[in-house]
């Protein structure tokens, strides 16, 4: 499956209505990156196999064979593989309305805890070492055998198996009611930068400088720096050749341009200057990249 984000970064998913869940499986090969971004549903992840990088919120976790890890909605999140590495995972998308509508009980709130109201020091990622990694292995494990079968009451099932998974990891963090507030927080910083992130998709080629994404949203240069780096984990500048060096992905997979013609066309001026941001962001260079897409990078 191919994940495909809108002007503002977020990532959407298809859900059906009546069963906002879906489970996939992803396997990135050696240099892939999944682009800053962030969503409205909740996911629940299990590395099968492989090593990355996850970073979330200005922290960075080594994620590995065997680790969880946690996502809530509007948490600007991305990953990394490295030049030699792999990863497969399996991961479970729900939107809060599997849970919780207005009106009903406590008890189905408490499903949504750990993403709502979780605090700063949260870690998104349970080595694999602790044996709640086990459980939600397991219980992931039987999710994906009910949505292939789909057989009788499959959804209870599944909703139940996703129900014991959120208990565990709820058990194993324990969570506090005092970070209630973070959870409105980061939506409202999220939707504050909305101009931003929409002035970077409409115009990457074009030079665009902190002092333009200042004016977006109003701050002072200084102000939109700080504010920008807590909502997404990265600088301004880290986050605008992310969005070029993904977009030169795009043109050398279509194979039609060459590779100094797609520097220019994502924004770069300099073509020496592509190929080192390229190859930082990848592990390889334009060229290797485009020679090696004859195997795709990511399934699922």
């Amino acid at each position: 499956m191919k994940l495909v984000f809108a002007p503002d970064g977020k990532h959407d998913f298809p859900f059906e209505d009546a069963f906002p869940l879906a489970m996939k499986l992803f396997v990135f090969g050696p240099g892939s990156q999944l682009a800053p971004n962030y969503h409205e549903y909740l996911e629940v992840g299990y590395t099968v196999d492989g090593n990355a990088t996850l970073g979330c919120h200005g922290k960075t976790y080594p994620i590995g064979t065997g680790d969880v890890f946690v996502l809530g909605d509007a948490e600007f999140h991305h990953i990394t593989i490295g030049p030699s590495g792999q990863l497969k995972v399996a991961v479970v998308y729900f939107l809060p309305s599997l849970f919780y509508c207005a009106g009903a009980g406590d008890v189905d709130l408490d499903c949504l805890e750990l993403f709502r109201h979780h605090e700063r020091r949260f870690e998104h990622r349970i080595a694999a070492a602790h044996r709640e990694t086990v459980v939600v292995m397991r219980r992931l494990g039987r999710i994906f055998g009910e949505l292939t079968s789909r057989d009788l009451h499959y959804r209870l099932a599944v909703k139940n198996h996703l129900r014991h998974i959120l208990l565990t990891l709820a058990r194993y963090y324990g969570m506090r009611p005092s970070a209630r507030g973070l959870h409105v927080e980061r939506k409202t910083a999220v939707n504050r930068l909305q101009p931003v992130f929409s002035m970077i998709l409409e115009r990457y080629m074009d030079k665009l400088t902190v002092n333009d994404a200042a004016r977006a949203v109003s701050m002072s240069v200084s102000y939109f720096c700080r504010f920008f780096r807590r909502v997404t984990g990265m600088t301004y500048t880290e986050y605008l050749l992310r969005l070029r060096v993904d977009k030169a992905k795009e043109l050398l997979t279509a194979g039609e341009l060459q590779i100094t013609r797609i520097s220019r066309e994502v924004g770069f001026e300099n073509h020496g200057y592509f190929d080192r941001v390229f190859r930082r962001l990848n592990g390889v260079s334009p060229r290797d990249y485009s020679e090696r897409l004859a195997t795709p990078h990511e399934t699922g």
